[in-house]
């Protein structure tokens, strides 16, 4: 593996949960991914654009936490190839995140190339691959009204400015993210976890994995809109869906998994819900408890 980044956790890059807002975990992975194509020599006409970034949250990253991300080759085959990045909390060697990048080249890389690549050890294979979201990514086809009908609803409206964008003038995936962490607090306000209830109970929402799947750029002045809509919900971890349209033309652009917790803020710990609060999710997302 390859040390593809090196930083620190500051103030303003922290939440009301006193924790790295998940921005800037892909922020973090955005660099990584760019320092080891780099390195590597892999780029961009070889790769072809990235199908999907599955990424894992495995603990908390607070104010002053040093930071490192080690890049490798995860898979390189015929179905395509994967990319990982993990990032390291420096003091404790503990695993804070990683990321697992997804793609398919129009024709197989060299493998010359890839044999020269670092690659993920065995032993860390299980942390890394997906564990809420293991189906294939989905494709980003839908229309608005496809998700409203199904019982979705808006999350957020904005506009893309060049300020979050690429050098290239696409949408970077930092601001993608940011854009549906705030979409999320509407999800979770459509339903019994509340803003009053968490903060009466002292609890935070906490995010545990994301799926980034993505249907085409979202360049600078572009007019978005999110529909978001509940997708299951567990005796402790949920998930909802966001999905990113062009207002103009209606088109998906990006659809982002997102499975996440109720945290107690005293505890660090989280918190199952109660059979009401499963029944009520379910039933907004359209299936059954389990």
């Amino acid at each position: 593996m390859l040390e593809t980044s090196k930083t620190f956790v500051n103030t303003w890059e922290c939440d009301e949960n006193n924790h790295l807002n998940v921005q800037f975990y892909f922020d973090r992975f955005e660099d990584a991914d760019s320092h080891f194509r780099l390195l590597t020599g892999l780029d961009s006409d070889r790769l072809g654009p990235r199908r999907a970034r599955q990424v894992r949250y495995h603990r908390e990253s607070h104010v002053g936490d040093l930071q490192t991300v080690t890049s490798g080759l995860a898979e390189a085959g015929p179905d395509g190839v994967s990319l990982v990045h993990i990032l390291t909390d420096e003091a404790s060697g503990e695993t804070s995140a990683t990321a697992l990048d997804v793609y398919r080249p129009q024709s197989p890389l060299p493998e010359a190339l890839t044999a020269s690549m670092p690659r993920l050890p065995d032993d860390l294979r299980g942390m890394v691959m997906p564990r809420s979201f293991v189906d294939p990514a989905p494709a980003c086809t839908p229309r608005p009204a496809d998700i409203l009908e199904a019982g979705g609803f808006t999350t957020a409206r904005g506009r893309v400015l060049p300020a979050q964008c690429t050098a290239e003038g696409r949408m970077d995936d930092r601001f993608v993210i940011a854009t549906l962490s705030n979409a999320a607090s509407h999800v979770w306000e459509a339903s019994p976890l509340t803003k009053d209830w968490l903060d009466a109970n002292t609890y935070g929402r906490v995010a545990m994995e994301m799926r980034v799947a993505y249907g085409g750029p979202i360049p600078a002045g572009t007019l978005i809109h999110v529909v978001s809509k509940w997708m299951q919900a567990g005796r402790t971890v949920f998930s909802f869906r966001h999905h990113i349209f062009d207002a103009r033309s209606g088109a998906c652009r990006v659809i982002v998994d997102s499975a996440g917790l109720v945290m107690d803020l005293n505890k660090r710990k989280s918190v199952p819900l109660s059979e009401d609060f499963r029944a009520t999710l379910n039933s907004l997302a359209g299936v059954e408890a389990g």
